[in-house]
C-alpha cells in the first residue's frame, strides 16, 4: 500500500459527545467518521438519528463517500447488529444529486468506484493539513537516523562499561601504588562484614534495601498465584487493559469537549 497523501484527521465537540473524523488514505477510498459519547449515552435510536445528521453534514462538507460508526468511552459499539450492520454509510449519488445512506456496509463497495481517488483528494480537502509521500518517506527517514544513532550510543556505553572500564580497571590494579590492593582487601571485608551482620540479624537492613526486599517477595508472591490460576491472571491483565484504556478514551473525551462546542 503506497501512500500519497497523509491528513490529519478532524475532532469536533458537541453538546454531549464528540466526532473524529479521519479523510482517506491510500487505497482505502472512503472517509471515516466516529461517534463518541461519554458513560451515559442516549437510546439507540437516538444515536442512528445523531448518525445520519452527521454522515449529511460531512458529506456536504466534503463530498467523499462515509462510513460513521458510534462508541462509547469503552469502545462498545452502540448500534446493535454486526460490524456491517451497526455502521451508517453514505455517498452522493450524481444522477440525482441526492446523498444516499445505508446501514449496509458493503453497499458501499460499488458507490466508492465512481468517486474521487487520491490524486483528487488535496482539492476536497483544501482546509486540512497533509503530508506529501515525500514528506512521509523524509520524516521516517529521519526517525530511522535517530534510531541507528541511538543504537550505536548504547553499544558504545555497553562497550565501557563491560569491556573498557574492567579492563582499565585491572591495569590500574597490576601497575598502580602498592596501597591499592590494601583499600580493595579493606572495602571487601567490610562489606562482607555488613552482609553478615544482615544476614545474621545484628543490623536491620535500610530502607531502600528493605523495600526492595518487600517488593520481591511480593512479586514472588504473585507470581505463585498466577502460575496457579492461568485463567484469572489473564482476565485480571484483560480487566486492567480495558481499564486503562477507559481511562485513556475518557480523559480524549474530556479533552475534546473542553474546546469550542459546535
Amino acid at each position: 500500500m503506497t501512500i500519497k497523501y497523509r491528513f490529519e484527521k478532524i475532532e469536533e465537540a458537541r453538546k454531549n459527545y464528540y466526532v473524529s473524523y479521519t479523510p482517506p488514505i491510500a487505497d482505502i477510498n472512503f472517509a471515516a467518521l466516529h461517534v463518541v459519547f461519554s458513560d451515559n449515552p442516549p437510546d439507540e435510536p437516538f444515536i442512528r438519528k445523531i448518525m445520519e445528521s452527521e454522515l449529511k453534514y460531512w458529506i456536504d462538507r466534503y463530498p467523499v463517500p462515509l462510513m460513521v460508526t458510534s462508541f462509547d468511552t469503552d469502545d462498545n459499539s452502540l448500534i446493535s447488529g454486526d460490524y456491517y450492520e451497526s455502521s451508517l454509510v453514505g455517498w452522493i449519488d450524481r444522477n440525482q444529486n441526492a446523498i444516499i445512506t445505508s446501514w449496509k456496509c458493503r453497499d458501499l463497495d460499488e458507490a466508492i468506484k465512481q468517486f474521487p481517488t487520491e490524486k483528487e483528494w488535496p482539492e476536497i480537502y483544501t482546509d486540512i493539513p497533509y503530508e506529501t509521500a515525500k514528506e512521509i518517506e523524509e520524516k521516517n527517514a529521519a526517525a530511522r537516523k535517530e534510531l541507528v544513532k541511538g543504537v550505536r550510543i548504547l553499544k558504545l556505553m555497553l562497550i565501557l562499561w563491560l569491556a573498557a572500564l574492567p579492563a582499565g580497571w585491572a591495569v590500574f590494579i597490576t601497575l598502580g601504588p602498592a596501597w591499592v590492593g590494601g583499600a580493595i582487601l579493606v572495602y571487601t571485608l567490610w562489606k562482607a562484614f555488613n552482609i553478615a551482620c544482615r544476614i545474621w540479624g545484628g543490623k536491620a537492613p535500610t530502607n531502600t534495601a528493605g523495600r526492595e526486599a518487600e517488593i520481591a517477595r511480593k512479586k514472588d508472591h504473585y507470581y505463585y498465584h498466577c502460575e496457579r490460576n492461568p485463567v484469572g491472571f489473564e482476565k485480571l491483565r484483560t480487566e486492567n487493559f480495558a481499564e486503562d484504556l477507559k481511562k485513556e478514551n475518557l480523559k480524549e473525551f474530556d479533552t475534546i469537549m473542553s474546546k469550542n462546542i459546535t
